[in-house]
């Protein structure tokens, strides 16, 4: 019996083998499938043969035992494909399903029929390691999902990270509804360096935490936060009414909300915040425009100390010159490609050029 029950287990593994390479053609695990199923049936007629007294050498039992002993052979010497792709989804599922049916078919028939004991013990262990086997990937489930989550989420804030709106800013641009602006707030808190040297960096962490919660708050679930780094968070949001006053106050407001006094070890540190706010399709049409705009809306608001700053096309250089501009200066630099024209200062007393500019 226990030859039977090996080529069995060994038809298991080939059909499970498959089954993970996607049924693709490697002939290796095909041919020892083959091998696995030919001493399957010629090991299970021996057991019949040789209880019934009526097994004779060299019949086709022997020949189907060649047989095998052959596949397995060429099976050994076969070429051996690339890796292949992921299993996803039900394909993935297909053989655990199958054995366990199978397992438990053979359990209802055992109610009704007399079964040999190893084969009730089989099917037992087949539903117990499938019930395992379900148990594991649930929780590598649950395990994967806790990863993502904090592959994306920062971990000072516990706002989203870039990753988030590197994701959802472009999601966004391209199912905004007509008649509809989306809004690109980016939010810092001042003075950071400060707060950092003079209290130390737990402080700054504990600002950046408590200024997290405090955004958290008060969003509205459907709106998106992410810190992008420093002390700098970007607050997505589409709008389907108002213009630029209306988001204008709602910053301000949200600005105020998040700039009360924090907590800091046993100090408590009064913060200001600033903002720059830019709106597609109004200002930009591109994500990396938008968070440009809304960059040059914050440095803006730092410099005049206005604590909020709608994006103003006619005070951005960049806008003028291009996002490559940067760029184009140090090429033409490297190549020499500068001239330089030399305005002379003149000596009102004596009238000679004293310097150039």
């Amino acid at each position: 019996l226990s030859y039977p029950i090996g080529d069995l287990v060994l038809l298991v593994v080939s059909v499970a083998a498959l089954a993970m390479v996607r049924w693709r053609p490697d002939p290796a695990w095909w041919l020892l499938g083959f091998g696995a199923g030919f001493f399957a049936v010629a090991d299970t007629a021996y057991l019949f043969t040789l209880a019934n007294n009526t097994y004779t050498d060299g019949n086709w039992v022997d020949g189907m035992w060649m047989i095998g002993l052959v596949f397995m052979a060429l099976a050994g010497s076969a070429p051996r494909r690339g890796p292949a792709e992921e299993i996803r989804g039900f394909a993935a599922l297909l053989v655990p399903i199958l054995f366990s049916l199978a397992a438990l078919l053979v359990l209802i028939v055992g109610t009704f029929i007399e079964l040999h004991p190893v084969s009730i013990v089989l099917a037992a262990g087949c539903l117990v390691a499938a019930g395992v086997r379900t148990a594991l990937t649930f929780e590598q489930t649950r395990e994967l999902a806790r990863t993502q989550v904090a592959a994306n989420t920062d971990v000072l804030s516990g706002l989203g990270n870039r990753r988030v709106l590197d994701a959802e800013l472009p999601a966004h641009m391209e199912s905004l509804p007509a008649g509809s602006y989306l809004v690109l707030a980016i939010l810092s808190v001042d003075h950071m360096p400060d707060i950092n040297s003079i209290l130390g960096y737990s402080a700054g962490d504990a600002i950046l935490n408590t200024v997290g919660a405090r955004m958290r708050e008060n969003l509205p679930p459907e709106t998106v936060a992410a810190r992008l780094g420093g002390t700098e968070m970007a607050v997505l949001r589409v709008v389907n009414s108002g213009g630029l006053n209306t988001v204008d106050r709602d910053t301000r407001t949200l600005v105020r909300a998040m700039a009360s006094p924090v907590i800091a070890g046993e100090a408590s540190v009064h913060i200001e915040l600033s903002a720059g706010i830019a709106m597609a399709p109004l200002h930009a049409t591109r994500p990396a425009d938008l968070i440009r705009c809304a960059v040059d809306a914050l440095r803006a608001a730092k410099q005049n100390s206005t604590e909020v700053e709608v994006y103003d096309p006619a005070g951005d250089i960049g806008n003028e010159f291009g996002s490559n501009m940067f760029a184009d200066l140090l090429r033409a630099f490297d190549r020499g490609e500068f001239v330089t024209y030399y305005q002379p200062k003149i000596d009102v007393g004596t009238g000679r050029p004293a310097a150039l500019e």
